[in-house]
């Protein structure tokens, strides 16, 4: 039983460890700051002319935290490499009364990682492709 949590915890660090730090800065300033602060660290570069993306995201969470409460954390799922210069990173993001599940896709675009985009929904089926789900 401790061999078991002791591999788990190396796997989350590890996982922790794959996740570019645009991504893990950007949730770190929504725990303790606001979502318009950690947006703007995930848009920089990539999806900062974007107002659509803007609005969906921040229109969206706002909503959650209506009715879910303040983030209190998140935890790493899984990190997908799609090629050499992209990651897809699955978690779900902690609030008082519930989980959000979210995605980001990083491009690394040599000199630092970027959010080239981001998806957020309370139902887990239309974030995580099945396999997450035990499917």
């Amino acid at each position: 039983m401790i061999l078991l949590c002791a591999f788990f915890l190396a796997q989350t660090a590890i996982a922790g460890d794959d996740v570019p730090p645009v991504v893990l800065s950007g949730l770190n300033v929504y725990r303790t700051n606001s979502l318009q602060a950690a947006y703007e660290i995930w848009s920089k570069g990539t999806l900062e002319n974007d107002k659509t993306s803007r609005e969906a995201a921040i229109s969206g969470l706002t909503q959650v935290e209506s009715i879910y409460g303040k983030m209190t954390g998140y935890d790493v799922v899984k990190v997908v490499p799609i090629g050499a210069v992209v990651k897809r990173i699955y978690f779900v993001i902690h609030y008082e009364k519930g989980p959000v599940y979210a995605y980001f896709d990083c491009y690394n675009a040599g000199e630092k990682w970027m959010v080239s985009d981001l998806l957020f929904h309370t139902k887990a089926n239309l974030v995580f492709p099945a396999s997450l789900l035990g499917g």
